[in-house]
């Protein structure tokens, strides 16, 4: 158990995917679950948003005049680029929550090992 542990941490590490405040622990406890639906939720309503927004931009650029066109463009730029970037952060949270539960599911069995090791030990006392 602890060599798939340690390449798990190690991938995770290597990978820069823990975020400030968290830790090998801490993302091992259970409201990480709760983060990340939480988190999957915003990306996939960000990117419908921003989707909505291309949309709604070319809709605008396609019935405006042609002394509006060059704002209208302007508009519909802006719109892909967030698109672009709520496409990217929906992408970088699904590679950090992957690899998190990578390393839980690596982690929690070890961690029940050494707690039930630590138990069995107390009794033995």
């Amino acid at each position: 158990m602890q060599p798939e542990y340690d390449a798990a941490l190690e991938a995770l590490l290597d990978a820069n995917a823990l975020r400030p405040g968290e830790t090998q622990e801490s993302i091992i406890e259970s409201e990480h679950d709760s983060l990340r639906e939480e988190e999957k939720n915003t990306a996939q309503n960000a990117v419908k948003q921003a989707e909505k927004a291309v949309s709604a931009a070319q809709s605008a650029l396609e019935n405006a005049p042609e002394k509006q066109s060059k704002s209208r463009k302007a508009v519909l730029v802006q719109a892909k680029k967030n698109l672009k970037t709520a496409r990217a952060a929906a992408r970088m949270a699904k590679r950090h929550w992957k690899l998190i539960d990578n390393f839980h599911r690596v982690a929690w069995p070890l961690r029940m090992a050494k707690e039930s090791a630590k138990n069995h030990q107390i009794l033995l006392s």
